[in-house]
């Protein structure tokens, strides 16, 4: 599979019965992975570790999600873990838009129970402090052309 790859490609190859579809599945978040019983992750991590496989976000899109949360951790040394499921929304949002996923920050906001500006605050807050572009290579999967601006 030659990189770049779309969802739409993803989604086709479920149904050829010549692929194993199990790489498919973990690139759509059609299968969960368990974190390792001795990670340590903080309560934003546990949150999206939690949310996003329900919205079928794949295994690389997790990753990009923590990854951000992570840059984002080392560029301010103490963030309100208090609010941990606005800043998972907030990175959801971020991830989803990057990869071609239209993902408002009411429906954000709704599926991590938070307030609607709690979720684009902080949403704000990672695009400002990490200089996130539309199409960010830091955190895109898919070969898309969204508008994180835009959202």
């Amino acid at each position: 599979m030659g990189a770049p790859f779309s969802r739409h490609d993803l989604e086709q190859a479920l149904t050829s019965e010549s692929v194993d579809v199990t790489v498919y599945k973990l690139l759509l978040g059609r299968l969960y992975m368990k974190p390792h019983k001795n990670a340590t992750l903080d309560a934003v991590e546990t949150s999206l570790v939690d949310g996003m496989p329900k919205a079928q976000f794949g295994l690389l899109e997790q990753t990009r999600a923590l990854m951000l949360w992570r840059h984002y951790s080392r560029h301010d040394d103490n963030p309100d873990l208090d609010m941990a499921p606005a800043w998972a929304a907030a990175i959801e949002q971020i991830v989803a838009n990057l990869n071609g996923h239209h993902l408002s920050t009411d429906r954000a906001a709704q599926m991590y129970e938070v307030a609607e500006a709690a979720v684009e605050e902080r949403r704000m807050t990672l695009v400002t402090a990490l200089a996130i572009r539309d199409q960010d290579e830091r955190y895109t999967v898919f070969d898309t052309t969204p508008a994180i601006s835009d959202q």
